[in-house]
């Protein structure tokens, strides 16, 4: 298995996974984006924090020797925010962490889906001198992963829509409700659409009786 390449879509905290795997037809493969945090020195509140956050995960099917998939990093916070969804639950965890500059995208056989293939009966497959893709569950379950890292910056706290304030709005409402500020639409002497010059005496027999 092999990630070629991983490229931003254009929308924010969106990443285009591709790669190749010689496997079997349809053979599902699950695409994850990792951020290691660990937490500073003599920080106790932090230490139960997990020491990767799984930022998105999704399944790829592997087709004529190919495979793609589409992972979302970021999501939008209550307060309208792009935020990671680790930054989501601890409020304070960008300053109690040490939160790495990467991100560690992987492809991943799972021990299930190695299980049920065939690569299973291949003896190189299980052996981890010969495949340096395999890895062990802490169950001892047998599974392929190949990693790549990226430099990844946290998203910045700009919001996702502007927020504006309805009393900050230009409308034709505005100081109609204050009285020490009247429009000054309503003050001002209003202006004649014509001048004294444009009268034109009418005719006697035009003027009503």
């Amino acid at each position: 298995m092999t990630i070629e390449q991983i490229a931003e879509t254009g929308q924010p905290g969106q990443f285009a996974l591709s790669g190749t795997a010689t496997l079997p037809e349809q053979t599902p493969l699950t695409v994850s984006a990792v951020r290691r945090i660990t937490s500073q020195p003599n920080n106790l509140l932090f230490e139960e924090a997990p020491r990767y956050a799984i930022l998105d995960r999704k399944t790829a099917v592997v087709r004529e020797g190919r495979w793609q998939a589409q992972l979302s990093l970021w999501g939008i916070s209550s307060q309208g925010y792009y935020q990671e969804n680790w930054q989501m639950t601890n409020s304070n965890s960008t300053d109690l962490a040490q939160v790495s500059p990467t991100v560690d995208f992987w492809a991943t056989l799972e021990p299930l889906d190695l299980t049920q293939s065939k690569l299973k009966a291949q003896p190189e497959v299980l052996d981890s001198a010969r495949n340096p893709l395999l890895n062990f569950t802490p169950n001892g379950e047998p599974y392929l992963k190949i990693s790549e890292p990226k430099v990844v910056a946290l998203p910045s706290d700009r919001a996702v829509i502007p927020v504006s304030s309805p009393e900050h709005e230009s409308t034709t409402w505005n100081g109609r409700l204050t009285l020490d500020n009247p429009d000054s639409r309503l003050t001002e002497q209003p202006q004649l659409p014509f001048k004294d010059n444009d009268n034109l005496p009418l005719p006697e027999e035009s003027l009503l009786r």
